[in-house]
């Protein structure tokens, strides 16, 4: 089953509505989620914080590549869907915390984020995490945002550039 038809069984079971007003989405392009992963070279021994995991798809294949994954999810049913759906798989190295991402505490260093952000919170996102002394160490953004004449949402990439920090 592709990604599309995966994604309309888990919202009709769940009851699941992506709301424009939280700017949420889902992707169904598979080569995507795996441009993402590998584009944000995570290590076996790495922690890596997603924001806006959604249904989960990308959160298991970043769970396959890093030690753990703390998914950030602000909406509770699809908190929800999500924890049931890796307790089903057994997915172990995976943590989801249903909170907005703005409130949670940064984590220690030695972290990378893959944040599918609503693009009105990329500045508000990139001021907490970058102002901090435990700044990531790689950040991978993206956002959607609604094309001016339809009603479809399409892909714009924000952020996809290698933060690295020479000196603190």
């Amino acid at each position: 089953m592709n990604l599309l038809d995966q994604t309309k069984k888990i919202c009709k079971l769940y009851d699941i509505q992506p709301a424009r007003s939280k700017g949420q989405n889902f992707l169904i392009r598979e080569e995507v989620y795996d441009k993402i992963v590998e584009a944000a070279e995570i290590k076996k021994d790495e922690i890596v914080l997603e924001v806006g995991p959604g249904l989960g798809f990308l959160t298991a294949k970043l769970a396959k590549q890093a030690k753990k994954v703390i998914a950030v999810e602000l909406d509770d049913k699809i908190a929800e869907t999500l924890k049931t759906a890796l307790l089903l798989q057994k997915a172990e190295n995976i943590e989801v915390i249903n909170k907005n991402v703005l409130d949670i505490q940064v984590l220690a260093s030695g972290y990378k984020i893959v944040a599918n952000l609503p693009y009105n919170i990329t500045s508000v996102f990139l001021r907490k995490f970058l102002s901090t002394e435990h700044r990531p160490e790689l950040m991978f953004l993206f956002s959607f945002m609604p094309r001016r004449k339809s009603s479809k949402m399409c892909p714009l990439i924000i952020f996809g550039q290698r933060l690295r920090w020479i000196a603190r």
